[in-house]
């Protein structure tokens, strides 16, 4: 039985905008704490441009992308940003049906909007529909008869930011994910 596991991707648009390119300085990755897998010095990933995690044959991948401001610090258009393709090293074949979804669901909001909040008041919310646009892998060990064994594919994501509804700049990094042969 596959497992549905979420990655979430914070991208500091604005530091990109002004030019930076180090991914250590602009993503932020997280996902579930038993997945994550510790760096070559002994550190969690868990956080990092990137994050490593370790999956089961047939478990489910989905990269969920936020912004870190909800506006551009130089105007009032708000920023948008979404894995627009990605690319599996030397043709890696261990993360297939790649899939986008537009992750149509419900959100809670305010209702009314501003609402204020003295001391022991409980705020009233609504729900609403919405968007949560992610990209969707499925782990693959076609082939592969050895319980237990590890194989890593790296990939790079491409990620579209727009502000408002213009695309301003494309940006892209490369993290990697474990798939394990079950035992």
């Amino acid at each position: 039985m596959s497992t549905i596991y979420n990655v979430l991707i914070v991208i500091d648009c604005d530091s990109i905008m002004s030019g930076t390119t180090d991914p250590g300085k602009v993503i932020q990755m997280y996902a579930d704490p038993s997945i994550v897998q510790k760096d070559a010095n002994g550190s969690s990933t868990q956080g990092s441009y990137e994050l490593s995690i370790e999956v089961q044959n047939q478990d489910v991948i989905r990269w969920f992308m936020f912004p870190k401001e909800v506006k551009a610090s130089d105007t009032d258009q708000g920023y948008t940003a979404i894995v627009s393709s990605d690319y599996a090293w030397n043709d890696a074949k261990l993360l297939a049906s790649w899939t986008a979804y537009d992750g149509q669901g419900t959100i809670l909001i305010y209702k009314p909007d501003a609402q204020p909040l003295p001391s022991g008041t409980t705020a009233t919310v609504a729900t609403v529909g919405d968007y949560k646009p992610y990209i969707q892998a499925q782990a693959v060990l076609p082939g592969r008869p050895d319980p237990g064994t590890n194989q890593q594919e790296a990939y790079t994501f491409y990620v579209d930011i727009y502000q408002g509804t213009t695309k301003v700049k494309t940006y892209s990094w490369d993290p990697f994910v474990t798939v394990t042969q079950p035992g």
